[in-house]
């Protein structure tokens, strides 16, 4: 009678353990998402974007089943992973020491950085349109290509003066005429522009110098121009990182680019999510916003939908590697597929195809 007993203790025990081993690998993961950014789009329908595809990529080659969870603030995600609350998350999360205390990273699976994006005026005054001609830049450039034709001007006045005609034999207003010559030169070769050849043979061996270097400080000027011309649309004169110094300047709690900001001397104003510093932004919190660039982007284009038009100066300030938190209880070897899926990625062009559909500027 005991040994019956025993052996149906035992047979129940062990169905029970295999039927609690088989749910655990079974489970269905928590996986969560940051509203409002670039790497992930919201519609009636469901999710979808960058960090979409690749969890779903990665949860088929791993077969496993997963539900996707979408957050309204970085901070308490990350709590949330470190609690167990959440198995996996995917927000562009900079893989850092101090957060790898308490949880894991996969191998990164986008290489970002944090970027500054900065108001612009949708339209411009005369002021302003006026002023690139007299900035600095544009004014030495400007004095360079006048010297430039004062110079062949007189060298084509000394070489035609004795023919009298085009150019008069006297310095003036014969130095007029040979700089004027020296301008068209440029584009017609060795004869005026509606007026009469020039004589001296040497005149001839200056077009093609003539020309050349016309075309080139035409090309600078016409470059500082549009350079001028772009930063003048800007709201502020903020053009750098430099320029933020002692400002505030609007960010996302809980990120790398709280500290970034602070290492760099500017007063960081911290919120929680993307349209929290959009609408910050839009109430002159601060004179810029500083975080990822896929980001930004996002930020960039409701900007330019909304009428409330934005733009990023630079390029990265900062290069952050972005991988996947994981909760430390999820299996070890889980993570080690999670990697080796991600190289493989790098390795098809996979990561590269999402990069294209999804963060196109």
């Amino acid at each position: 009678m005991s040994f019956r007993l025993l052996t149906v203790m035992g047979f129940t025990f062990f169905f029970f353990l295999g039927n609690f081993t088989y749910a655990d690998e079974e489970k269905d993961y928590a996986v969560s998402l940051m509203r409002g950014h670039n790497m992930l789009v919201e519609t009636e329908s469901g999710v979808s974007g960058f960090e979409v595809d690749l969890w779903k990529e990665i949860a088929q080659k791993i077969d496993t089943s997963f539900s996707f969870e979408v957050q309204d603030s970085f901070p308490d995600q990350l709590e949330k992973v470190q609690n167990g609350e959440l198995d996996f998350s995917l927000s562009t999360i900079t893989i850092r020491e101090d957060r790898s205390k308490h949880m894991d990273f996969s191998y990164p699976y986008y290489v970002g950085g944090i970027t500054l994006l900065v108001p612009l005026k949708s339209e411009l005054g005369i002021t302003q349109v006026l002023k690139p001609f007299v900035s600095p830049l544009v004014l030495h450039s400007l004095f360079l290509f006048v010297l430039f034709v004062f110079v062949f001007g007189n060298i084509l006045w000394l070489l035609e003066r004795k023919w009298k005609k085009p150019i008069s034999k006297n310095y003036f207003p014969g130095i007029f005429q040979g700089m004027w010559y020296a301008f068209a030169l440029k584009a017609k070769t060795s004869r005026f522009i509606g007026g009469d050849a020039l004589h001296h043979p040497g005149t001839r061996f200056l077009a093609i110098p003539l020309w050349m270097i016309g075309l080139i400080m035409g090309a600078i000027i016409s470059a500082q121009l549009i350079s001028e011309f772009t930063l003048q649309k800007m709201d502020s004169n903020v053009t750098s990182l430099e320029d933020l110094r002692g400002k505030p300047v609007i960010t996302m709690e809980g990120t790398t680019s709280v500290a970034f900001l602070k290492k760099n001397g500017v007063i960081p104003v911290p919120h929680k999510n993307l349209d929290e510093m959009y609408a910050a932004l839009k109430r002159g919190e601060g004179v810029a916003v500083v975080f990822d660039y896929p980001d930004m982007l996002a930020l960039e284009k409701q900007g330019k939908k909304e009428g409330y038009p934005m733009g990023i100066v630079g390029g990265r300030m900062t290069d952050e590697l972005y991988g996947i938190a994981i909760n430390k209880k999820i299996d070890p070897e889980i993570r080690k597929q999670i990697d080796s899926i991600i190289r493989e990625m790098y390795d098809d062009g996979f990561l590269y195809g999402l990069k294209k559909k999804w963060l196109s500027e």
